[in-house]
This record gives structure tokens, sequence and C-alpha cells, in this order.
């Protein structure tokens, strides 16, 4: 009979083997927890979720804590995370994101009741389980006000080609009616984590990005949104697009921001610097008084360095003593480009890296109508960031 010396050094090999080191349903490095009857290894947080399940599907095990036995043990070596996938992610759709170690909890906790509890993506599921593949939904969701820290029921309506809301399910004319090809879905943006089941929607209008901050009254519920939005999105791009690779059209349907984050910017009729918040959304660089506004107070398309596009921490003299400035150049304007001042030195060189590396890389696949080099805004008094030449 093995000792518990030998069952958790079986334990250890097992995590050596190929698919093992990271956890089984995010990524993430290094795990130190098991579902000993499904068979695989999982992180902390994904351990968490996996105990909400109850022990019916899944029973959670600390790899160094917990008591093992000779039967548990063998289960563990005999499945382990590779072996599992083929037959929990056997029909994953191209929709569904898969979480990684910093996806947010509603998006871990989704996927791990997707493929443990509800089963969707089992070699047998049906259709039925999984129905945002129709790209198709109706239903109340609560909006955040334009301009308050308020919410309202909204309804929703999916259709083909269009995101709509109503505000009330009897209306018969929207209150808005959003293409889908200007459409971006995410759940990790700055904002969007006011409720547990927030997501945030941003789309072109008259000019400008408008953030839609959304969320339902349960997790299932927002994430079968999010993945009916994806779905009809990506039916339109291959309607409208059909020259271009599945590949190419599924990184257009929604993304990440590539950096977020507090930076002073200086007005050019002022010489004190001002806090604003700005988001690096693939190539479309804008600001705001704070994360959850509704409209950016200024924005622009940032071109390539043969457009005259570049980031610099050359600075004015009369900045050149103050730490964390630097200048991102356009080429729209005389005085050389605008001064952006960062709060460390680290989140200087994360915002010169992040873009430099916009300036430096490829254009984008396919254009939508997002890629104009400025915005001016003309109810808006401060200029600095509005890109319009001198």
């Amino acid at each position: 009979m093995s000792t518990d010396a030998d069952l958790r050094s079986k334990l250890e090999d097992a995590l050596t083997q190929s698919g093992n080191h990271i956890c089984s349903d995010c990524g993430q490095q290094k795990p130190e927890w098991a579902a000993v009857n499904l068979g695989i290894f999982l992180c902390i947080e994904c351990a968490g979720i996996h105990r909400r399940l109850g022990t019916g599907i899944s029973r959670v095990k600390s790899i160094k804590l917990d008591r093992w036995t000779e039967d548990t043990v063998l289960n563990m070596i005999s499945i382990g995370n590779s072996q599992a996938k083929h037959e929990w992610e056997a029909k994953v759709p191209v929709v569904w994101p898969k979480p990684c170690p910093e996806s947010r909890l509603v998006c871990r906790e989704q996927w791990i009741r997707a493929k443990y509890e509800r089963k969707e993506f089992t070699p047998e599921a049906p259709d039925i389980l999984r129905p945002y593949m129709t790209g198709l939904r109706q239903g109340f969701l609560h909006k955040r006000k334009k301009s308050h820290d308020e919410w309202n029921t909204r309804y929703f309506v999916l259709d083909p080609m269009n995101l709509s809301y109503f505000i009330n399910s009897q209306d018969v004319k929207p209150k808005a009616i959003i293409s889908l090809l200007t459409i971006n879905a995410t759940f990790n943006a700055p904002g969007s984590d006011q409720h547990a089941n927030s997501l945030l929607i941003t789309y072109r209008f008259d000019g400008k990005h408008r953030n839609l901050f959304v969320y339902s009254d349960t997790g299932h519920e927002i994430m079968d949104w999010y993945l009916a939005i994806r779905c009809a999105k990506l039916k339109a791009l291959r309607s409208t697009f059909p020259h271009l690779s599945e590949e190419e059209l599924i990184e257009r349907i929604s993304w990440d921001f590539i950096k977020s984050g507090y930076l002073h910017k200086m007005p050019p009729s002022q010489k004190k610097f001002q806090r604003r918040f700005f988001v690096l959304d693939k190539t479309n660089f804008r600001y705001y008084n704070k994360p959850t506004d509704a409209y950016p107070l200024g924005e622009v398309t940032i071109g390539s360095s043969d457009d005259g596009f570049e980031i610099t921490d050359k600075v004015p003299e009369h900045l050149a003593d103050q730490p964390g400035v630097f200048m991102l150049k356009v080429p729209y304007r005389s005085k050389g480009g605008f001064p952006l001042l960062a709060e460390t030195e680290d989140e200087k060189k994360e915002w010169m890296s992040v873009l430099k590396s916009v300036i430096e890389g490829p254009p984008p696949v396919i254009s939508l109508g997002d890629d104009e080099i400025c915005s001016m805004y003309e109810n808006e008094r401060d200029y600095s960031l509005s890109f319009t030449a001198d």
C-alpha cells in the first residue's frame, strides 16, 4: 500500500505531464488544486468556482494540503488535463473565447459552468444548449445613464445586422439602433466592473465612440448576450467581407483594450497638466474625464511612422526637468505633438511601448469607417487632443 508521501510524489510527477502544468480552465501556471472526479488540475481561483458547483459535479482537493487515496491519485494520472479537454471541450464554438488568468470572475465562472454543469461542449451536446449561436436575442438589460451613475432597465433586441434598445418592450420605435459592424463588446474594460455581471459595449456615433454599460441579473444571461452579439457580428462580417479568412474575421468580432489608465495632458492654452482617463483601443487613442463616461473628450486614430506619427521622450525644454513626460507626435500639428505625463516611470515606459507598437504595427486588416485620422468635437472646450491642425 502506498504511503502518503508516495501518493504525493505521484501527484507531483503527474503535474509535470503535458497539459497538467497549467490550470485546465484558465491556463494559470503551476496549479495546486484538483477536481478529483474529473481528473483535472486547477488554480486556486478556478478551484473556488468548482466548489460552488457542488460535489455532485466537481470534488475539489488541494494537492499539497489534503489527504489522497490510491484511487483518486490513479484517476488523476489516468485522465489529466489534456484528455479531459477532449471530452469537456469537444464542441466549443469559435465565438466563445476561453478565459485566461486575468479574466473577470463572470467569464471564468460561466466558462466552467458551461463545461461541467450545463455540458455545452461535450461531443453529444445538442444545439439547444447553445441558443446564442443563432445570433438572435431579446430581453431586458440594465443600462447606465449617459450622465449619471444611475441605471435604467431597457429592452434590447439583437437581429442579424443591429443591436437596438427600447424604453419599453411594447415600444415600436427604438431609442437607438446600433450597427453590429461598429460594435465591440468586452468584459475586461475600465468601468465594466461596476456590477458582477456587467458588460461594456462600444460603438461609433456621430464621429465619436460611445460607451454603453449594461448588466444583467445573472452571469449566465450576460454571457449569453455577449456570445450572441459575437455570433451575430461574425455572421455580419462574413457577409460583408467574404474574401477574408475565418481567422481574420474572428479577430475582429470583439477585443479587449490594449491599455487604459490615467495620464495627464496639457491643453495648449494652459501650463498645467490635467488628469484624464486614457484608452488605447486598437489604433484609437481617446480620453475621458472618468472611465464610466459615455463619450470621450477627444480621440485620434493613430497612423504609422510613415504617416508622421511618433512616440518619443524628447520633450520641449520647459518640460525637460519633469519626470514622466513623453510626446505623441502627429503629422498635422506644427508644434510637434502633444505632451503627456505618466504618474510613474513604469507607466511611462508601458504607455510608450504600447503606443510605439501601434505606430510600428501592421495596418488594420479591414476598415469599418473607424480609422479616420481625427475626430473634432465642436462642443468640447478642451481641444488639446482633438488633433486639429494649427
